[in-house]
């Protein structure tokens, strides 16, 4: 994530992007729990899914040269390889809008601001979300409880 530039990472922001999709909570992932993130996110119509790693995932599947940024060729490609030449043009400059500093490439940090500004399931404003969201760290705080209280 440092590498691509993605601000204020901590080791904090990597555990709760395991945590999300961390089924058994043992803190690593497995491919199975990989997997199963990938094709919920993949085909989650409604967004309630947790797509941060997903997202990370998606941008780094795009980004093929490795380069930190999705640039005009990249973007091309997949979308090509996704839909055929079928509006190819319109879908690239759609994409590319999102450049927001001009340099005809898509940071990770522009890649992610797409995503919330997508908001399918209209997570930005819903009160439900809002009160999740304060709650992850003291579920996180329970779940280490109870399982230092069971190992003993």
């Amino acid at each position: 994530m440092k590498r691509l530039k993605f601000p204020n990472v901590t080791m904090g922001l990597v555990e709760d992007l395991i945590w999300e999709v961390d089924e058994d909570c043992d803190g690593m992932l497995s491919w199975d729990e990989f997997k199963g993130m990938f094709f919920c996110v993949r085909n989650d119509k409604t967004g309630w899914e947790p797509r941060r790693l997903f997202n990370l995932v998606e941008f780094m599947m795009y980004d093929k040269d490795q380069g930190g940024s999705i640039d005009m060729d990249e973007c091309m490609e997949i979308f090509f390889r996704r839909f055929g030449k079928l509006n190819l043009e319109s879908r690239v400059a759609d994409f590319m809008m999102h450049d927001t500093n001009a340099d005809q490439e898509i940071s990770f940090a522009e890649f992610v601001e797409m995503d919330k500004k997508q908001d399918l399931a209209g997570t930005n404003n819903h009160p439900g979300f809002k009160l999740s969201v304060g709650m992850i760290a003291t579920t996180k705080q329970e779940n280490a409880r109870l399982l230092k209280m069971i190992r003993g």
